[in-house]
């Protein structure tokens, strides 16, 4: 039994290591398997960006919209 007055110095200690075992493991067929997370790729930031600009230019023009109409 796990002494619980004893507080690890790092909790999620275990839980990595064993995240770090199941990510090793190819199980194609089991839907509680670890995904898989790739490096950014060019054309994720490319997407990325693209969609916050977007953003910042229509939250500007919406706000340039009510600041004339005031």
């Amino acid at each position: 039994m796990t002494d619980l007055r004893v507080i690890p110095a790092e909790p999620w200690a275990e839980a990595r290591e064993r995240y770090r075992e199941l990510a090793c493991e190819d199980r194609p067929g089991d839907p509680w398997s670890v995904p898989f997370m790739p490096r950014r790729s060019a054309g994720w930031w490319i997407g990325n960006v693209t969609s916050a600009s977007a953003c910042t230019l229509f939250v500007a023009f919406m706000a340039a919209l009510l600041w004339s109409a005031s």
